[in-house]
């Protein structure tokens, strides 16, 4: 019998092992397992003491005690603990239903260490409001123990209790050339990937808050009901659907609580290709990005960023809607941020730095020589040269003790007196203001 024949006498037919390839679906119980074994045995090596370094575990104990709120996976970590390429693989390709379910998994971890450890953070109006919340839902539960299914009430959403982000973070060191793409090589088929663009910010909005869990009170029963929000526009209950209206048959209407409703941190940004990934003669393609919670306020206009996040599309909503058809914008919702270039607050000086520094503070033609490493193909202009020098590095920013902030930014004014060849005793002025 031959490869293709399933035995039944149909040579078209596919045969059982080649079906079971084909059908074989992702068992996202197994993957939230797996994902629980890691967060708590996986290992980076020992302590001095010979106790095994767990950072996942640690960072888990940092956010039950209120210190960590970001929670970043890295792949290569994964892979090297389970062995398993098609889980990674899994979440290369289907990130967000993977990041629900590792943020189930740390659920899991952080109530058994709540349950186990001492933990040293200190309750706040927050965690009054959900014990309060998490009070009322039990009593709804018991009150809807013999309902049916339309009476229960809506369930509790996990997203308004927890106090951390999951990020998945790409290996992206190990194989630059394949896993990097230009923004141009970004289709379709990456819909709903985890993909990392090399690209130049060209726009940063302000941060503002976007809400992610709505909290309705009812105005009738005082029931509390809650609308977990994944898109930037949604349409706001109106009426109450707790057991107590249904059965009065008052269709109480609902009110958003703005206090009682969870938001996070909300950025949008611009990047476009950098010169280097643009073919001749060709225009750089640019793509919208989301950037939420502790990410955000890390990237400015002009900055050259590796980005790592989910490529999706945006759905349109209302009159848009209906007009824009099959078609549909896309962004890319980041969760890794990499600047190419440090900041002088986050450069790490050495020994040897500092020796230099010292050698060069010694040197009486300093001024001079840092002068002319500027554009040093560029022959002459030395006066030219050291007013850049000036605005390059800039001065010293002064707080008054009345709370006036003077800028340490120095303007320029560069004067420039050009000569006419035809008529030598002839000059023109000419004012260059910068």
């Amino acid at each position: 019998m031959s490869d293709g024949d399933d035995g039944s006498g149909g040579s078209g037919n596919l045969s059982n092992s080649t079906f079971r390839r084909y059908t074989k679906l992702p068992d996202y119980t197994e993957a939230r397992e797996a994902f629980c074994r890691f967060l708590k045995n996986f290992s980076s090596g020992r302590a001095p003491n010979g106790d095994p370094i767990k950072p996942y575990f640690d960072t888990l104990v940092d956010v039950a005690n209120r210190q960590v709120s970001v929670v970043d996976i890295k792949l290569s970590d994964l892979l090297s603990f389970e062995g398993d390429h098609a889980l990674v693989r899994n979440i290369q390709t289907n990130t967000l239903r993977y990041r629900d379910l590792m943020a189930e998994a740390i659920d899991i971890q952080l109530d058994h260490i709540r349950a186990t450890m001492r933990l040293s953070y200190v309750e706040d109006v927050i965690d009054v409001l959900m014990n309060q919340r998490l009070h009322q839902q039990e009593q709804a539960m018991e009150q809807n123990q013999d309902a049916d299914a339309e009476n229960a009430p809506p369930p509790f959403p996990p997203q308004l209790m927890r106090r951390f982000d999951v990020n998945f973070i790409p290996d992206t060191q190990a194989d630059p050339k394949g896993s990097l793409k230009a923004v141009r090589d970004v289709t379709a088929n990456d819909i709903g990937h985890l993909v990392s663009l090399t690209v130049m910010v060209t726009r940063v909005t302000d941060v503002k808050p976007l809400v992610t869990v709505a909290t309705y009170t009812c105005d009738v029963c005082g029931f509390e009901i809650y609308q977990e929000i994944k898109s930037r526009s949604f349409l706001p209950l109106t009426e109450c659907v707790s057991a107590q209206c249904k059965e009065n048959k008052t269709s109480g209407k609902l009110f958003l609580q703005t206090r009682a409703s969870k938001f996070s941190k909300f950025q949008t940004a611009k990047v476009q290709e950098i010169p280097s990934q643009v073919p001749v003669g060709h225009i750089p393609r640019s793509m919208n990005v989301y950037i939420r919670g502790e990410l955000t306020r890390q990237v400015l206009p002009g900055n050259i960023v590796t980005l790592s996040g989910v490529f999706l599309p945006l759905r349109y909503t209302g009159y848009r809607a209906l007009t824009a058809g099959l078609t549909t914008d896309t962004y890319l919702e980041v969760m890794q941020i990499q600047q190419h270039k440090k900041s002088f607050t986050d450069m790490t000086i050495t020994a040897q730095t500092e020796a230099a520094i010292d050698e060069a503070m010694a040197d009486e033609n300093i001024y001079t020589k840092l002068a002319q490493s500027l554009a040093p193909e560029i022959y002459g202009h030395l006066d030219v040269k050291k007013a850049l020098l000036l605005q390059l590095v800039g001065g010293v920013t002064r707080n008054t003790k009345d709370g006036l902030n003077i800028r340490g930014d120095i303007n320029v004014c560069l004067m420039v007196r050009l000569y006419f060849a035809a008529a030598p005793s002839t000059t023109l002025p000419i004012t260059l203001s910068a």
